[in-house]
């Protein structure tokens, strides 16, 4: 038996607060992006900012932000012009593929995307003091709204992986939307959607799978704690001091940022880590998204990019973040 032959068209009924009860279907077959090509983005993405300095907090309300995205070298001595680079060109080309809509409300904020050394500089070791750099980033993102709407941080020093030379900037990109912008958009509303449908999707896949005469491997569970960010009942990890004042569940964010990563960087995306497989194995990071056809073997096709659990979120992004990728 291969696991593709598991339905894959899952009814999803979903009752909205504030929204008549809907029923959305999983596509056996989600429809690619297509769509003009969009040469530039109406976004203003910054890569520096005048008579600013990022080595202390009391720096922060002298700053002189606009609305759009800065993508900033927070750390000038540790971080090369090349990693920098990278970051622009993986920003630029999100806020080009993005919507109309999309690239609309990003212009409506300031948002801030910092490349930094590692979490230590924001947030170290106990008895320890930050850098400037983490102090500056500490102060912007906890007490800046007077001048920002959000920030998120990219490392390039933090455990021995470094952040820019991989597509790790499209999920903090998708993150800023979720933390800082969605709530005032159909494509924030929209996001929260596709994310319940996954979580809904998750067990209904896995309750299949369980009931063939055959269980395969699968995804069993998604841990939503890790990024409660203390917005999650029963869960009990502590806001960290960027995303703190945020206040929000990041889930619906980090999951639509990982599974962007995937559908245009594939194998080079760091996989889910909250996700949990039935039979304590790895999460498969391989295989075509999306797909009711499945490529993989089928002792990897549920634990993988096939599982038809992620396709709300292919979905998602071809409608709103995709529109003009080619």
């Amino acid at each position: 038996m291969r696991a593709g032959s598991l339905s894959l068209a899952v009814t999803l009924g979903l009752s909205m607060a504030g929204c008549n009860s809907e029923t959305f279907t999983i596509p056996s077959n989600p429809t690619p992006p297509t769509g003009p090509v969009a040469p530039t983005t109406s976004v203003s993405i910054y890569q520096s900012i005048d008579n600013c300095e990022f080595n202390a907090a009391q720096d922060v309300n002298n700053c002189p932000f606009k609305h759009g995205v800065y993508v900033l070298n927070l750390d000038p001595l540790q971080i090369t012009d090349s990693e920098h680079k990278a970051v622009l060109q993986r920003v630029t080309n999100m806020m080009t593929w993005a919507s109309t809509d999309v690239q609309s409300a990003f212009n409506t904020k300031t948002l801030v995307l910092g490349i930094i050394p590692s979490q230590d500089d924001v947030d170290p070791p106990s008895g320890a003091n930050p850098t400037d750099a983490g102090e500056f980033a500490v102060e912007l993102a906890m007490n800046g709204k007077s001048v920002v709407d959000g920030v998120e941080l990219l490392f390039t020093q933090d455990a021995g992986i470094n952040e820019t030379e991989g597509p790790t900037a499209y999920q903090k990109m998708m993150q800023l939307f979720d933390y800082y912008i969605d709530s005032q958009t159909v494509a924030g509303d929209e996001l929260d959607i596709s994310y319940l449908a996954f979580n809904i999707a998750v067990p209904y896949i896995a309750a299949q799978a369980n009931a063939q005469p055959i269980v395969l491997p699968h995804i069993s569970k998604y841990d939503p704690c890790p990024y409660s960010n203390g917005q999650v009942a029963g869960c009990n990890d502590d806001p960290d001091p960027i995303h703190e004042a945020a206040g929000v569940d990041m889930n619906p964010g980090a999951v639509a940022g990982t599974v962007y990563e995937y559908m245009v960087e594939g194998a080079k995306t760091s996989p889910l880590g909250e996700i949990e497989i039935s039979d304590g194995s790895s999460f498969v990071n391989k295989g075509v998204i999306g797909t009711d056809t499945p490529t993989l073997i089928p002792t990897q096709t549920l634990k993988s990019w096939e599982n038809p659990a992620f396709i709300p979120m292919v979905d998602y992004l071809n409608k709103h973040f995709f529109v003009y990728k080619q």
